[in-house]
């Protein structure tokens, strides 16, 4: 990451994403924010749970993801939480001016704010990986400057699976 010229880390406070942008931030020497619009999805009483164990409790979870403005039972939409991370990431941009900023957040997080901001389906985001977008608040615009691999064509169906 020391090429990216990363000014600043705003990251997730709960633990993995943390403990993540923490070695980052102490790498590059860099300050540390968090931002609790930067969580991953809440899964409601399916957090916690592994995929047999969901369907169990909730046979049909899988249509949260198939449709982005259904909420997981007790928890969030997939819509909510791209709407969430990008108001976050909005306000970061606002208050760091011309400069890098990571940003440490969870798989299925940016993964809604990619879909939902760039029409694109994403096939996979593994740990740890860089995704590189840059925000103009002139004309309050995201652009795409490297996203995760897309899903092979034909394949709309999504996959939490991973």
């Amino acid at each position: 990451m020391k090429d990216k010229k990363i000014k600043k880390i705003v990251s997730s406070d709960l633990l993995r994403a943390k403990q993540t942008a923490e070695i980052v931030a102490q790498q590059l020497n860099v300050p540390l924010d968090f931002d609790v619009r930067l969580r991953e999805v809440d899964y409601g009483i399916l957090n916690g749970l592994y995929t047999i164990e969901r369907y169990e409790v909730y046979p049909d979870f899988r249509k949260c993801y198939e449709d982005i403005t259904l909420a997981f039972p007790e928890g969030e939409s997939l819509s909510f939480v791209a709407h969430r991370v990008a108001e976050a990431l909005k306000d970061i941009a606002n208050n760091v001016k011309n400069r890098a900023i990571g940003i440490s957040t969870h798989g299925h997080a940016i993964t809604a704010f990619v879909e939902e901001t760039f029409s694109y389906k994403v096939k996979r985001v593994d740990n740890c990986s860089f995704v590189h977008i840059t925000y103009s608040p002139e004309k309050d615009l995201f652009e795409a400057v490297e996203l995760p691999p897309a899903r092979e064509f034909g394949n709309n169906n999504y996959n939490p699976l991973y």
